[in-house]
């Protein structure tokens, strides 16, 4: 009886130790800031979500999953047509994260992080795309980018809360069509350019023109005034007004014969 008894005692002995390593090694958790921790027994999900800090937890029978509930970006490429049939690709950038109250939901239905952006936002992202650009022009969805990221983003957001998944924003961040199309853009971008450029022309040498007109008119006018007003008066003011102070050197008028004063001087 006493060996059985030692042999119990050694037993129970190894058993605590291996619960006490166990309760060491796998007893408790701790979940990091930003981050949720889904509860598993045996793998089957519970509707427990631990908050960060430390827990403990019943190593083996219990696992603990540690989910990213922090903002993240993925990028999601889609390929669509426009309204009139024209390629377009575009790229978006979303940025996400997963209800922290539904972590345990969003595990138990999609999986991690990379899960819900494969198996769920590509394909909505990718339906939502090919909808909205097909309503509007090749044009249209470069000239009305805003309105089209506005609509994208609201049924994008709308689809999400289905699976629990809060948008927090998302941008068109690359919006690309065929060789063909881009080289009718740039043409027609180039020929209003031209177009501008002829009516700034024509527009500068239409005022030159009418400075001329108006400078001419102006002189017209003048001169027009100035005969009006030309009397003896004015006639003897001008020429005193043009003459430098010096008399004349030589001086004569009809039959008289000329007077160089100069030979007078002269002689003085």
């Amino acid at each position: 009886m006493k060996e059985y008894k030692d042999l119990f005692q050694r037993m129970a002995s190894i058993l605590a130790g291996v619960i006490f390593l166990l309760v060491l090694v796998d007893g408790w958790v701790i979940v990091g800031a930003g981050w949720s921790g889904v509860v598993s027994h045996f793998g089957k999900v519970t509707d427990t979500v631990l908050t960060p800090g430390f827990h403990f937890k019943w190593p083996v029978y219990t696992t603990v999953t540690k989910y990213d509930c922090r903002v993240q970006a993925s990028d999601v490429e889609a390929g669509a047509a426009s309204k009139d049939l024209q390629t377009v690709n575009a790229k978006v950038t979303i940025n996400w994260h997963p209800d922290p109250n539904k972590v345990q939901e969003i595990f138990k239905t999609i999986g991690d992080s990379d899960e819900v952006v494969q198996r769920v936002m590509r394909p909505v992202v990718n339906e939502i795309i090919k909808a909205s650009t097909a309503q509007l022009t090749a044009e249209e969805v470069v000239s009305k980018r805003m309105v089209l990221k506005q609509t994208i983003d609201d049924a994008f957001k709308s689809r999400m809360t289905h699976y629990n998944i809060l948008v927090d924003d998302l941008n068109i961040v690359h919006l690309d069509f065929s060789a063909d199309f881009n080289k009718a853009i740039e043409s027609k971008q180039v020929a209003e350019q031209k177009a501008k450029q002829a009516k700034y022309d024509a527009d500068k040498a239409f005022q030159e023109g009418q400075a001329l007109v108006n400078r001419a008119k102006g002189e017209s006018e003048a001169q027009r005034l100035q005969v009006n007003t030309l009397n003896r008066t004015m006639i003897l003011k001008m020429a005193v007004d043009k003459w430098d102070g010096h008399f004349p050197q030589v001086m004569g008028q009809g039959a008289l014969p000329l007077l160089d004063l100069r030979q007078l001087q002269a002689k003085e």
